[in-house]
């Protein structure tokens, strides 16, 4: 990854500068305004760090880019996150349309939405609630909170209009990532935290697990008749 920041300026003359410090997993890209939409490099960037990565990096490390056009923040890229962000796909007139929801613009209250060309087409974010007792990013604004499409607000036409639908996806995936989830039977932090979620003792817990397997939907399916649907 040495060489990253000489070569993104010899293939992109819309870079201009950043921070491409040897050895860290966090960069910044500076581009230029010029002559090509800014989603049409941001693309191409996409498909150059991909390839570059494989060849170059470390598959176990999670590298995350930055992108800044003059100084405005235009998109964040991860490579091999998990948690990098939410695909979904929605019908609009009729054409099959993939829009990806940006997790990490999470951290300030609101997330990016972006279509497969990599063009930001608008943002979603919890309405503020007064009175909220729940965790928040100190701006008013609640932990997001997936279950009710209700307490979200979009803007773009493609967002406001798909809302509901996008949301709803981003639920269901969410749901699915936690079942997959392990409980740790050999922390003892995890099997506390997980026995009171279930509502069991430590030693049900971890024999349960040792029965039927420590993934949390498995372990969610058999106490189910006993504690009831966990949230």
């Amino acid at each position: 990854m040495d060489l990253l920041g000489i070569k993104l300026k010899d293939e992109f003359s819309e870079v201009i500068g950043g921070s491409f410090s040897p050895g860290h997993d966090l960069f910044t890209i500076n581009l230029a305004r010029g002559k090509r939409p800014v989603n049409v490099v941001v693309k191409e960037l996409h498909g150059f760090l991909k390839s570059y990565i494989l060849r170059n990096g470390d598959k176990e490390t999670q590298y995350e880019f930055t992108i800044h056009e003059q100084g405005r923040l235009v998109h964040i890229l991860r490579f091999n996150d998990p948690d990098e962000g939410y695909h979904v796909e929605i019908l609009v007139g009729g054409r099959l349309q993939r829009l990806f929801v940006d997790s990490g613009m999470g951290a300030n209250g609101y997330f990016m939405v972006f279509n497969e060309d990599f063009q930001k087409i608008g943002e979603m974010s919890m309405k503020p609630l007064e009175g909220n007792d729940k965790a928040d990013y100190g701006n008013g604004l609640p932990y997001p909170n997936f279950n009710d499409s209700s307490l979200w607000r979009g803007t773009g036409e493609v967002v406001e209009t798909y809302l509901n639908q996008i949301i709803g996806q981003i639920a269901l995936q969410i749901e699915a990532a936690y079942r997959k989830a392990k409980v740790d039977i050999g922390e003892p932090t995890d099997v506390s935290y997980y026995a009171q979620v279930f509502g069991v003792s430590g030693e049900e817990l971890t024999e349960a697990a040792w029965k039927i397997g420590p993934t949390l939907g498995a372990l969610e399916d058999h106490f189910r008749s006993r504690t009831g649907i966990i949230a």
